[in-house]
């Protein structure tokens, strides 16, 4: 909004959210600018104005916070203040007296915002994992954005009055952005280690207020971790089997659960669970092919056990372990 009186030129500038440098130029060559762009509650904000058409330098600058003079000098040209607690709106008057134009007045409202974004791996876990779940290379992603969105009222606004615009290493994902698209779906990286950079912006429709997040999200390989099935207890998952494994009992039931593997092809039947004796293949439990029946020997020693897990229909898709069981007989 802008009003031209006979000296005297108001301009009023809504921002909120959080990123870097914006600007505001009103008719009289005067700019107006804030960083970050789209404060975080509580963040520290500088406002700046600047100035091609007359010398500020020579100005009687004076900034006003919610009503109260908070600093005047000549040539004062930035402010630092405090953006509020989520749902505040903080005023910001700034009167600019000039040599050559005459008083200047720009009123700006900060809106601070943010966005929680979750992410939520296609990665197994046994039930009752109490971790996260590491994205498995070329696995489905889905990025979940939760905005905390204002507007000038104090409302916070809905999923279907905000305009989310994903981006993937800067490029806009324009299937996936548009009114009410809180979520996007992407693929990990090929590889183990790979770090795929998404941005969001979430504006609310009108476009008074806007709130921005960066996101990084990298693939991991998956990992076997061996585990007893004990026919009282069950399957202990606080207690990893390490190298050696004494074999105390005449037979035992050894479990492999494979962490981070992508969860959509652990049963599939092109994913293959190949055990070996001593390097010698063996076949697993029927039906659950990460069990091996495990039956002492006569004789006193040990024997290396290994398992390779793998789906031929992605490149890093696939992990092995080995472990060694020991066994004395008297």
């Amino acid at each position: 909004m802008k009003k031209i009186t006979s000296f005297i030129i108001t301009a009023l500038l809504l921002l909120s959210g959080f990123s870097a440098h914006a600007q505001f130029i009103p008719a009289s060559g005067v700019s107006v600018a804030l960083s970050p762009k789209f404060p975080k509650p509580s963040e520290s904000v500088t406002v700046s104005v600047e100035s091609f058409s007359t010398d500020l330098n020579q100005a009687m600058i004076s900034w006003t916070v919610n009503g109260a003079l908070q600093k005047k000098g000549a040539g004062l040209k930035s402010f630092i203040i405090e953006a509020g607690a989520f749902g505040s709106i903080t005023s910001v008057d700034i009167r600019i007296d000039t040599l050559d134009l005459g008083p200047v007045t720009k009123k700006i409202l900060i809106i601070p915002g943010n966005i929680d974004i979750f992410e939520q791996a296609d990665s197994f876990t046994p039930p009752f994992y109490k971790g996260k779940g590491l994205t498995p290379t070329e696995s489905t992603v889905t990025l979940t954005a939760k905005p905390n969105l204002i507007n000038q009222s104090g409302r916070k606004l809905g999923n279907d009055e905000i305009v989310f615009t994903w981006r993937k290493s800067g490029r806009v994902l324009g299937n996936d952005s548009g009114v009410g698209k809180n979520t996007l779906s992407i693929q990990a990286g090929r590889i183990p280690q790979e770090v795929i950079s998404i941005g969001l912006e979430a504006k609310s429709i009108s476009g008074e207020t806007t709130v921005s997040q960066d996101y990084l999200f990298s693939s991991h390989s998956p990992e076997i971790i061996f585990y007893e099935n004990s026919p009282l207890k069950g399957v202990d998952l606080d207690k990893a089997l390490t190298s050696p494994f004494n074999l105390k009992s005449d037979e035992v039931e050894l479990v492999a659960i494979p962490y981070f593997f992508e969860k959509s092809l652990v049963e599939r039947s092109e994913t293959s669970y190949s055990w070996r004796i001593n390097n010698v293949t063996v076949s697993g439990t029927d039906n659950q092919r990460n069990v091996l029946t495990l039956r002492k020997p006569t004789v006193s020693g040990s024997s290396d056990i290994s398992l390779s897990i793998e789906n031929v229909s992605r490149l890093f898709a696939q992990v092995s372990k080995s472990l060694r069981i020991t066994f004395q007989n008297q």
